[in-house]
C-alpha cells in the first residue's frame, strides 16, 4: 500500500495551477521512467496531457516570456520539451478523467469517467460506467458529425 501527501500551493491563474500539476505529475514520471529504462534497457517517453492551453503554451515555449509568475518548475519543463524527452499534448475535456477530483460532476458524468480509469464493480461483476461511457461517446460523435 502506498500513501503520499503534497501541500497546497496558492495560485494567481488557472494556467499557473495547471503548471504546478504538470510539474508534479511529470517529476513522478521522471522517476518512474527513469526505473523501466533501466529495468528494461529501453527508451520511454514521457507525454503529458493538459487541458489548459495557456499552461501548454508555456511549457512549449523558451524562456519568461510574458508570464508574470514564473518558477523554476515552469522552466524545467520547458527543458524536458525542448531535449525531447517529454511531449504535451491537449486533452479533450470530455476524455480528462482528472475532472472527478477537481470539478463537480453529474452521476453519468462522473461514472463515464471512472470507465476511462478502468474502476472495476467487484459486487457486481463489470467495470463502473460502461454504458455511460458509451452513451457520452454516441453523443460526442453525433456532435461532431453536426458540426461538419
Amino acid at each position: 500500500m502506498h500513501a503520499s501527501s503534497r501541500t497546497q500551493i496558492v495560485s494567481l491563474s488557472s494556467a499557473e495551477s495547471e503548471m504546478y500539476a504538470a510539474a508534479s505529475g511529470a517529476c513522478d514520471a521522471v522517476l518512474i521512467v527513469g526505473i523501466l529504462s533501466w529495468m528494461f534497457e529501453s527508451f520511454f517517453q514521457i507525454c503529458l496531457y493538459l487541458d489548459s492551453a495557456a499552461a501548454r503554451g508555456i511549457i512549449k515555449r523558451r524562456g519568461v516570456g510574458k508570464v508574470r509568475h514564473l518558477s523554476c518548475r515552469s522552466l524545467w519543463l520547458q527543458g524536458r520539451m525542448a531535449d525531447g524527452s517529454m511531449i504535451v499534448s491537449p486533452v479533450s475535456g470530455l476524455k480528462n478523467p482528472a475532472d472527478i477530483g477537481t470539478k463537480r460532476l453529474n452521476v453519468q458524468r462522473m461514472k463515464a469517467l471512472m470507465f476511462l480509469l478502468g474502476m472495476f464493480d467487484s459486487v457486481r461483476d463489470r467495470q463502473v460506467g460502461e454504458t455511460e461511457a458509451r452513451a457520452q461517446a454516441s453523443h460526442e460523435f453525433t456532435t461532431q458529425v453536426d458540426e461538419v
